[in-house]
């Protein structure tokens, strides 16, 4: 965190839901200040480099139907930010890919407005944070024998190569893959082949196309982040 005694928020939401509120709840906290805002993954891009806030409060629909991929991109190319999520989904399979991908807070639309800037300040201080309200839903599927998270490639794999295994799902070369992440590709072609044993995948076709399901699968799991607009943060930000 900055040596500053506010803490440095970026606001990166979608227009689904009412950016401004949330800023307003932000900037009442004597601790913490909205040091910019952002409506499309460029401008939340260009703010985390020129801003360099501490915390970033988003939403998956930003990235339209890139929203796993750009937290994993984020976690890259702005390691030092920590992305505190608003969502309204409550897929647990969902739930363990946005914490793999790099978040540290999890709220729902209807978790007060306090867990919001509860979720700021632990991820301000490395730490993870969810909301009451899907705490309550993984302790029901604990209590039913429900809770069965999957292990695959979000699992299974490095940042890296889980950042390499994206780029070739969706056709990217191995040479543009080193330009990309700024590597040789002599490094992409290891990274490669540590990908193909831990997955137990023969051939670089093969891989791409397994690549190229998991983009798909990914792309189906943001459209259940469908924010909603009843919940307990309204237009004045208030608590």
């Amino acid at each position: 965190m900055h040596s500053e005694t506010k803490i440095r928020v970026l606001v990166a939401l979608s227009e689904q839901i009412i950016s401004p509120s949330v800023s307003a709840l932000i900037n009442r906290q004597s601790g913490m200040e909205v040091c910019a805002v952002a409506s499309d993954v460029g401008e939340a891009r260009d703010n985390c480099i020129r801003a360099k806030p501490d915390v970033i409060v988003m939403d998956l629909q930003i990235a339209g139907s890139r929203g796993f991929e750009y937290l994993c991109e984020l976690k890259v190319q702005c390691p030092d930010v920590r992305p505190v999520l608003l969502a309204s989904c409550d897929d647990l399979l969902a739930f363990q890919r946005v914490f793999k991908s790099g978040v540290y807070g999890y709220i729902h639309p209807k978790d007060a407005p306090q867990s919001l800037i509860s979720a700021v300040i632990a991820a301000a201080q490395g730490q993870r944070y969810v909301g009451s309200v899907i705490s309550r839903t993984l302790a029901d599927r604990l209590a039913g024998n429900q809770l069965q998270l999957r292990i695959g490639p979000e699992t299974l794999l490095s940042d890296r190569e889980l950042h390499i295994f994206r780029l070739l799902g969706t056709g990217a070369e191995i040479v543009a893959i080193g330009r990309d992440l700024r590597i040789s590709v002599k490094t992409v072609e290891t990274h490669i082949v540590r990908i193909k044993q831990t997955l137990r995948v023969r051939t670089i076709e093969d891989l791409r196309h397994q690549a190229a399901r998991f983009l798909h699968a990914e792309s189906a799991a943001d459209l259940a982040f469908v924010p909603e607009t009843d919940g307990s943060i309204n237009e004045r930000g208030d608590i």
